[in-house]
């Protein structure tokens, strides 16, 4: 018969350790949580949304020459070139628009006028018939929000 030699330092050992000290740190956090939040209370929001009106009219503000340029651009044949410049009014409305901070009763409205910009994106080097199926979405959009079309 042979003996089997025993180990301090096999596997299981190893193993459970580990899995003593993860727990011992997870322990900590949680009451180190806690304490913080007891001592400190919840976290409330850095930055406020604007009042409805504001929004609106800083919205507007912002879309308003994407809505001209997309007026007259439905209505004629573009000429060359005038994607790339198109693009580039698209790209700075789209940027300006999310950086801005919206109010939760306008969400829908704003997350529509992002989604339309990036249709316009795709429409200016895709054929005519994109062009007027975004066109057509822009009305659509006008009229689902009034406010947007006094540019």
């Amino acid at each position: 018969m042979s003996k089997k030699k025993v180990t301090f330092f096999n596997e299981f050992t190893i193993l459970g350790t580990f899995v003593v000290v993860a727990l011992a740190g997870l322990a900590i956090g949680a009451v180190s949580l806690i304490a913080d939040y007891q001592k400190y209370g919840p976290v409330e929001p850095l930055v406020t949304a604007p009042p409805v009106g504001e929004y609106r009219a800083e919205a507007r503000a912002v879309v308003a020459p994407f809505l001209g340029q997309a007026a007259v651009i439905s209505q004629v044949v573009v000429p060359e070139g005038a994607d790339r410049v198109m693009g580039d009014l698209v790209d700075m409305t789209q940027e300006r628009l999310l950086g801005m901070t919206v109010p939760a009763t306008e969400r829908d409205a704003h997350l529509s006028m992002v989604i339309l910009l990036d249709q316009w994106r795709r429409a200016l080097s895709g054929t005519e018939l994109d062009m007027a199926g975004v066109a057509t979405r822009t009305d659509g959009l006008l009229a689902d929000y009034p406010w947007l079309a006094s540019f």
